[in-house]
């Protein structure tokens, strides 16, 4: 399999895989399909398709992930960022059973996609408490939780989440490769670029695929800066890109907040509030911050909560980061000897 793998590769994981595996995951999903909302697993016949793979696919499967995968999963507005960075492996051992069912399975997959993306923006306009919207990740979420007018720009970020969403597939040597991504797919299918089985790092690891159950493979990774690691936590907490994005939306003008309900009357006796505790005095409030200690009060400089947040993890992102360099990669393997597995793992970490 390593004559195949992009040298580049950032993550490698690979192990031995009964073919049944597929057929056996199949047909529990058999007992789970009807507690899919979207429907895609009836829809795009998955367990169908999953049972059948057994009559070609062989004994190996690696997950990869393609050079810049780690730096694209900081950014978390674009949460399906990493599907261009991602493919799988599997040995075909039946080339010619191979080649007649894929077809029918990625068309099968690509049009459940289609569908499962109608079936999400009805459960979004019918969710009219704004609960299940405001949990999407990025910038459907935001669009949610403004409701109104904003709410409807989350159902065009669906399809420009989804839109672009298929499985995709090719042949390399004696393995199958699958991606949702045709970017990532062009990339595992270069042969101009050099392979793992090449690579100096990877033959310094040292690892035996002779009676291998499976092995990882991480080069050292590219640095990581501060100022990357401040704008993916930013990112994940909606602060950095957050002002842009709301600019783009349609929010009408004529929103109003809604009235507050009328409190009704309970009858006090003098000095007490209704629940018989003794009435608190609104009326010193501005005599009490004047006699307030100016040790005890902070002065901001004019910042705004979300620049006083940017400095904040600003101030600590240098040093995170430099923590995270350090790590220089790690290789693993497991070998099978009768009933027994042993696993070896290698990690490098400048302390």
């Amino acid at each position: 399999m390593q004559n195949v793998i992009p040298a580049d590769a950032e993550s490698v994981v690979a192990s031995a895989c009964h073919p049944e595996s597929g057929a056996y995951l199949g047909r529990w999903l058999t007992r789970v399909d009807l507690l899919d909302p979207l429907g895609f697993l009836t829809d795009s016949q998955l367990a169908s398709h999953l049972e059948r793979s057994a009559r070609y696919l062989g004994h190996e499967c690696a997950q990869v992930t393609l050079a810049g995968g780690m730096k694209s999963g900081l950014d978390a507005s674009t949460p399906l960022s990493g599907l261009d960075y991602s493919v799988t492996y599997r040995r075909v051992a039946d080339m010619d059973a191979a080649r007649a069912q894929l077809p029918e399975y990625a068309a099968s997959i690509n049009a459940a996609i289609a569908g499962a993306s109608d079936s999400l923006k009805t459960l979004l306009k019918d969710d009219t408490l704004g609960g299940m919207g405001r949990s999407m990740p990025g910038r459907m979420g935001a669009a949610a939780a403004v409701g109104g007018a904003a709410a409807d720009s989350s159902l065009k970020m669906v399809d420009d989440l989804l839109g672009n969403l298929k499985m995709v597939y090719a042949f390399r040597g004696e393995y199958l490769i699958t991606a949702f991504s045709q970017t990532a797919l062009d990339a595992a299918l270069d042969e101009t670029a050099p392979t793992l089985a090449q690579d100096a790092g990877f033959v310094a690891a040292g690892l035996n695929m002779k009676f291998s159950a499976g092995w990882t493979y991480v080069p050292n990774p590219a640095d990581l800066s501060g100022e990357e690691l401040s704008r993916a936590i930013l990112s994940g907490m909606g602060g950095e890109g957050m002002d842009t994005d709301m600019d783009d939306l349609e929010v009408p003008d004529t929103a109003e907040a809604p009235e507050a309900p009328a409190v009704a009357q309970v009858p006090a006796t003098p000095g007490q509030s209704g629940k018989g505790r003794p009435a608190a005095s609104q009326t010193n409030s501005t005599d009490e911050m004047d006699d307030m200690d100016p040790d005890m009060m902070f002065d901001d400089g004019g910042l705004g909560d979300g620049e006083m947040m940017s400095g904040m993890i600003g101030g600590v992102s240098d040093l995170a980061a430099d923590l995270i360099n350090r790590y220089d990669g790690q290789s693993s393997q497991s070998t099978v000897q009768g009933n027994v597995i042993t696993s070896k793992s290698n990690v490098l970490y400048r302390w």
